[in-house]
């Protein structure tokens, strides 16, 4: 403890002898004094004005680097919720969710989606052209919009959902995906 927070602990000591409170009071009081001071001391040993500017600077750049995972996080929440909303009409509740988790589970294994294949087994997906398209689209889109990409994989992808939505009958699921994406404000 410094010479001054040593002062200041002997006088608020002194202050506690001649205050007028029962025992247990000042006990309570005297423990917390000790333990504020204590804290104190070993927060003034520690930070002299070099490693306090140090400090101040981490903790900003910490700060900066919170607020950018804070917003990846919720870009991918919002993602995946407009995504499964407009899934459950064509697929289904349990269908949509399914696909969705495959999709962030993708995303997660530093996005690898050779997993998303097993998504095209699915009962009601394996043998319907139009939602085979949807799919493709769908994992495309979330890989589009997720993924850190150069421009040939970028290129790559909107060539994908270029293709599953030009024909009008093939890609009609696929088509209508787009649009609502575009109408919640993900454009394509």
């Amino acid at each position: 403890m410094s010479t001054a927070t040593q002062n200041q602990f002997h006088i608020a000591m002194e202050s506690l002898i001649e205050m007028d409170a029962s025992e247990k009071a000042k006990k309570h009081i005297l423990k917390e004094l000790i333990k504020f001071y204590r804290t104190e001391s070993e927060t003034l040993a520690i930070l002299d004005p070099k490693d306090q500017k140090i400090k101040e600077m981490t903790d900003t750049r910490v700060a900066e680097k919170v607020a950018v995972f804070k917003t990846k996080l919720e870009n991918v929440a919002l993602i995946n919720s407009t995504i499964e909303v407009i899934l459950e009409d064509q697929l289904g509740s349990i269908t949509a969710a399914a696909i969705v988790n495959k999709l962030d589970e993708c995303r997660r294994s530093n996005n690898k989606y050779h997993a998303f294949i097993a998504t095209y087994h699915y009962p009601g997906i394996k043998n319907d052209m139009h939602r085979r398209q949807l799919l493709k689209t769908v994992r495309a889109i979330y890989q589009l919009k997720l993924s850190t990409l150069n421009p040939a994989e970028k290129s790559k992808l909107l060539s994908e959902i270029k293709y599953a939505t030009i024909c009008d009958h093939c890609g009609d699921v696929a088509i209508e995906l787009v649009n609502r994406l575009n109408i919640q404000g993900f454009a394509v």
